[in-house]
């Protein structure tokens, strides 16, 4: 029995599109991985499958070579692959709902140092002052309470900076 890297790359890629990913695997593959690509990338084209069912494939496609393949070869591949898929929609909201992520990172990080500033300097919070805190959202609202701490006398002078 013949293992899915023993196999040539045009065996996985003559077959449907869910065939197509194990082209990436094998022993061929792995000899000129940039060829590799371009061919599984025109596979995919020549499928007629809608732009997001191809970026679909690319995406596991990558996941599913980090089984074979070490952290350079792989950095490597993401760069190629990043470039076909750039004008991706989904590429494009999956990027997008990282950054939203680390916005929100921050903000509560940036929340939660203040927090601890603001006891270190005036004392526990009341209820209503954490609430308030707690829940400003615009980073430069944050920023600015950050540079004001060590001029404000107390919880309630300090919230009042907008």
């Amino acid at each position: 029995m013949e293992c899915v890297w023993e196999r040539s790359s045009d065996d996985w890629l003559k077959g449907s599109l869910g065939l197509a990913p194990p082209a990436l695997l094998t022993d061929e593959a792995s000899a000129d991985l940039e060829t590799a690509l371009d061919r599984f990338h025109t596979c995919l084209i020549g499928t007629g499958a809608d732009r997001t069912v191809t970026n679909s494939v690319l995406r596991s496609s990558y996941v599913l070579c980090g089984l074979r393949y070490d952290n350079e070869r792989m950095a490597e591949m993401y760069r190629r692959l990043s470039m076909l898929m750039k004008e991706s929609t989904t590429h494009q909201a999956i990027l997008g709902e990282g950054c939203e992520q680390g916005l929100e990172h921050g903000r509560l990080r940036t929340s939660r140092e203040l927090l601890l500033q603001g006891t270190k300097k005036f004392g526990s919070p009341s209820v209503a002052n954490a609430a308030i805190l707690n829940g400003i959202t615009d980073l430069g609202r944050l920023e600015r309470l950050a540079d004001q701490v060590l001029d404000a006398t107390g919880w309630d002078e300090w919230l009042k900076t907008e």
